[in-house]
């Protein structure tokens, strides 16, 4: 690719997701214009390349970005940087944006050119001059930035920061336990003497741990798991749909057999939509039927707070039932290799898992709150806390 050029100068790259457009962005651009006056190159990342997950022939990358599903739009992201641009070019030298759909972009195959990197994405730079050389073209010559410390800025779990620089990444987890949104689901407000929140996330992304931190803060818990083994165990009617649907080697001794009935759905989406069919609605009623009980036994004179513990709070419409929902995070990395060692599963088995639940991004516009239990347990704690 030709970077085009200003007075003869060799260009300047630049790149990143650009999420949260904040001092260490605007340090690696004035760094990137006080070079020279050639033309500016800056690479931002497409959305595509922020969901975690990129497959390359049979090799499935794990980008493992922390919260990406909260990573800004590309719109935004693009427009921050432009505005920014604009307003430190004091020339007219040419800028361009590109857009990323690898972490490497045009940068392996430009013109020679400068590239502004941190102490984070050396590494990045140096696999890049890499597959430079071994295409016979010029090494890029690597500019350090030095990254901006917190300093006075206001970071609420900065004793948890893996660094203590300003970064996306650390705006992201800095949000966690806060309202970042205010959908309503109740539109009717019609319990007045509960609080409901909806708890869900990723199969193996510590909705469990989540719900347990939170009961401590005298709050009820409904397991829409176990309403689940009660309505597999002994509801007759729902046992007779899902033999009828999908064979008696489902059903063991009037009762279903989880983990053949497993290996059936999450293989097929439409089997598995067939079984919520028959389960989500008496599961709904249950819980429903708790709420009620619950709202009319409370007489203390304030809300008592309940949480639904359940995966399927959206894809059920359960959020029709509460107040809030609130999301627990985890990279898929993470979360296959929980599941895999929970439930003894091969990794093809845990990925169908996974992949039959809805994506997080889908999922993160429900969310009011946000949880990860990707760090330690005080971590979770204080994230509970805060909420």
């Amino acid at each position: 690719m030709k970077l085009a050029t200003f007075n003869g100068t060799k260009g300047i790259i630049v790149g990143g997701t650009f999420d949260r457009f904040h001092k260490g962005h605007k340090s690696l651009i004035d760094k990137a214009c006080s070079i020279n006056k050639g033309t500016l190159m800056i690479g931002i990342t497409e959305d595509e390349l922020n969901t975690c997950i990129i497959k390359i022939k049979n090799l499935t990358l794990f980008l493992d970005k922390t919260l990406a599903e909260f990573i800004e739009p590309l719109n935004v992201r693009m427009a921050n940087v432009e505005q920014y641009v604009k307003s430190v070019l004091k020339d007219d030298r040419k800028f361009f944006i590109e857009l990323l759909l690898d972490k490497y972009g045009n940068s392996i195959k430009c013109d020679e050119a400068y590239i502004i990197c941190t102490l984070e994405t050396s590494p990045t730079v140096d696999e890049i001059n890499e597959i430079r050389e071994k295409l016979g073209l010029v090494k890029l010559d690597k500019v350090m930035c030095d990254g901006i410390k917190i300093g006075d800025e206001k970071f609420y779990y900065r004793k948890y920061l893996k660094n203590n620089l300003i970064s996306s990444t650390n705006y992201r987890i800095d949000m966690l336990g806060t309202l970042i949104s205010n959908n309503k689901y109740q539109y009717t407000d019609f319990y007045k003497n509960v609080y409901v929140i909806g708890l869900t996330g990723s199969i193996a992304s510590g909705k469990s741990s989540i719900s347990k931190l939170i009961s401590e803060y005298d709050s009820i818990v409904i397991d829409a798991d176990k309403i689940c083994h009660e309505i597999y165990n002994t509801n007759e009617m729902v046992v007779k749909k899902i033999a009828s649907v999908f064979g008696d080697d489902v059903v063991r001794d009037g009762r279903v057999n989880r983990s053949n009935l497993g290996l059936r759905v999450f293989k097929d989406s439409d089997d598995m939509e067939k079984l919520t069919s028959i389960v989500w609605p008496p599961m709904i009623l249950k819980i429903k039927k708790q709420i009620e009980r619950i709202e009319k036994e409370n007489d203390t004179g304030r809300r008592k707070i309940i949480i639904i513990d359940a995966a399927i709070i959206i894809e059920a419409k359960c959020y029709s039932l509460c107040h809030e929902v609130w999301i627990c995070s985890i990279p898929k990395q993470i979360a296959l290799e929980r599941v895999m060692k929970r439930n003894q599963l091969s990794k093809v088995e845990a990925e169908q898992r996974y992949d039959s639940q809805m994506s997080p991004f889908e999922r993160k516009k429900f969310a009011n709150v946000v949880f990860c239990t990707k760090w330690d347990t005080d971590f979770t704690k204080y994230q509970v806390k805060r909420a």
